[in-house]
């Protein structure tokens, strides 16, 4: 076994050992094992979290920091689901941002989002996550009817296979009217203003037609 792979060091103690069983936070520390010379962070440790995982960190992680390791990272919180937010991210983009590539099939024909699901409502994404839920793998969002709008009852979640069988008639029209008309106080947006996690990330421009 290599060292600094969770072998017990051999050996005389040193007086700044930490002390197998000693409590930190929901870590206990098992014992201390083998550092590979010139490591980083001081002696190593192995560590068994409440959760029941092990793990092997430096002392200075442990002890050494202002925010010292106090798990092994099963209470860290998870991103805010961050594939249906793209796809929140990016309807708003088709709608509102004018140099969007497809500005024209979406905000340009008068498409919008509904103000459940609207950036501009405080509760908008909840709303949005609490009527879609998770964004299924390979999936993106869809507008069963392609002249209407982002609505709850008018979106799912499509394979492209089922999106490019719903796409309208290229000389299909909607009647003209301008996107802004929903925000009359703001009647344009930046890509910036609407992707502030995503911008300039590809997958904002995800198209759903």
């Amino acid at each position: 076994m290599s060292a600094g792979d969770g072998k017990p060091t051999r050996g005389r103690p040193s007086k700044n050992d930490l002390v197998a069983g000693t409590k930190l936070g929901d870590l206990t520390i098992i014992q201390k094992v083998r550092t590979p010379p010139g490591a980083p962070g001081g002696q190593r440790y192995r560590l068994e979290c409440v959760c029941g995982k092990r793990i092997t960190k430096p002392r200075f992680y442990i002890v050494g920091r202002a925010q010292p390791l106090r798990h092994c990272g099963c209470k860290t919180p998870k991103a805010d689901d961050p594939y249906t937010k793209r796809s929140w991210y990016a309807m708003h983009s088709r709608c509102y941002y004018k140099k969007h590539r497809h500005y024209s099939n979406y905000g340009g024909r008068g498409i919008t989002v509904c103000w459940r699901w609207h950036k501009d409502n405080p509760e908008g994404w909840e709303n949005f996550k609490a009527d879609m839920g998770t964004r299924p793998f390979g999936l993106s969002i869809e507008r069963k009817d392609n002249n209407g709008s982002y609505t709850p009852d008018n979106c799912c979640w499509a394979t492209a296979k089922e999106q490019r069988a719903n796409q309208r008639p290229s000389n299909s029209k909607l009647p003209t009217r301008k996107a802004s008309e929903i925000l009359p106080d703001k009647p344009s947006y930046t890509q910036k203003q609407l992707n502030p996690e995503l911008y300039g990330d590809p997958t904002a421009q995800e198209v759903d037609e």
